[in-house]
This record gives structure tokens, C-alpha cells and sequence, in this order.
């Protein structure tokens, strides 16, 4: 798969200090990226709009679950730092 070809590229790229991380690859549609391949001799990069429209939509979504999932870590930290019992001697 396409996915695991770029994560071993992105891992060898990591540990050759050229990138701090791993980004996380957002996942697409079949048909977009069929449909854009097929139009590309006649549109061009145009033919890749919907792809990229998706992608966007994607990644904020997946910005709505980072925010959220952050927070939730962040709350729960919090409440557990409150939560802290002193050891009786």
C-alpha cells in the first residue's frame, strides 16, 4: 500500500534527523482520486480539486478530535493532580 511505502520513508527521513516527527497521513477516497486521475489529461490539476477539498475537510475534523482529545488529557491531568492523596505515616 501507498500508506506503508511513505510511513517507512517518513521513519527513515526521522532518524535521519531531516524530520522531528511522523506526520499522520489523512486518508482520502478511492473515487476522488480515481476521478482525478482519469480527468487529468483534460483538466489538469484541476482535476484534483475534489481530492484536495476533501483533504481539507478531513484534516479539520481531525484538528475537532485533537482539540478535543488534548483537553480531555488536559482535564483529566488536572483532576488527578486535585485527586492526590498524601501517604500516611
Amino acid at each position: 500500500m501507498a500508506e506503508e511505502h511513505s510511513y517507512r520513508l517518513f521513519k527513515a527521513l526521522v532518524r535521519e534527523g531531516k524530520m522531528h516527527v511522523i506526520p499522520t497521513l489523512l486518508p482520502g477516497r478511492l473515487k476522488q482520486g480515481l476521478q482525478a486521475v482519469l480527468l487529468y489529461p483534460f483538466k489538469k490539476t484541476l482535476a484534483w480539486k475534489a481530492v484536495g477539498e476533501l483533504k481539507f475537510k478531513t484534516f479539520e475534523n481531525y484538528s475537532k478530535v485533537r482539540v478535543d482529545e488534548e483537553r480531555r488529557i488536559a482535564g483529566a491531568k488536572r483532576q488527578q493532580k486535585h485527586n492526590f492523596t498524601y501517604p500516611h505515616n
